[in-house]
């Protein structure tokens, strides 16, 4: 996933701080784009492994707490957990179409961007070829304050990559839209990396593998520089 990645980290680690106090306990806290599973956890002796739909980012004290109580065993309910769900559906990916087992998408061509194009020319370019994700738009109507931060998606349960809508703009430059395509067909390919029992979402290998974009120093000074202003 390709994300702004201080604002975006941060909220994470706010949340999960949020959680370590609520619950006691320490939380290993990942954060998808998973249309299934939105909220699951894994309680040992000291740690929680929780999962997440990074939709939950946004989601209010109340909620939280909720997902507190929740993951602590000392909740079973979980009316607002629900209800936050219900009124960020727009924020789901579009699910898997079950009698043609293939993803439901959208166009690639966007109003200035064609993501389809881009990225056939890349997995020539860099993969030979071999990259089979499936690659969309994703969905415009979701919530303006976290889609801004998330540029990018890979899931591996439907081997889709998903490109956000904001960035089929006339500003855009093409070279940004190919980087962003880039990273996702980078996390398609590369296993996930762990440290001390964590996955890692851009380790060293990773990043090896993404120095090897031509644009990349491009790229990153032009995210820079244009997010700044937003």
């Amino acid at each position: 996933m390709h994300r702004l990645d201080v604002p975006y980290q941060r909220a994470i680690d706010s949340l999960r701080i949020f959680l370590e106090e609520k619950t006691g306990k320490s939380v290993a806290l990942t954060v998808t784009n998973n249309t299934h599973t939105l909220l699951s956890f894994r309680a040992g002796n000291a740690v929680i492994n929780l999962r997440m739909h990074w939709m939950f980012l946004h989601a209010d004290a109340d909620v939280k707490s909720e997902i507190a109580e929740f993951i602590g065993r000392k909740k079973r309910r979980t009316p607002l957990i629900r209800r936050h769900i219900r009124q960020n559906a727009q924020c789901i990916r579009t699910r898997t179409d079950k009698k043609n087992h293939k993803p439901s998408q959208t166009s690639t061509p966007g109003r200035f961007h064609d993501i389809g194009r881009l990225f056939r020319t890349l997995n020539e370019t860099y993969f030979g070829g071999r990259v089979s994700a499936t690659i969309r738009w994703g969905r415009k109507q979701c919530r303006r304050s976290v889609r801004r931060r998330i540029l990018g998606s890979f899931s591996s349960h439907t081997n889709t990559i998903v490109i956000n809508p904001i960035l089929d703009r006339k500003d855009v430059p093409d070279f940004f839209v190919r980087y962003i395509v880039y990273h996702e067909m980078l996390h398609s390919v590369l296993p996930t990396e762990r440290k001390n029992g964590r996955r890692r979402l851009h380790g060293p290998a990773f990043r090896e593998q993404e120095r090897k974009f031509s644009e990349l120093e491009a790229a990153l000074e032009w995210e820079k520089n244009y997010f700044s202003r937003r």
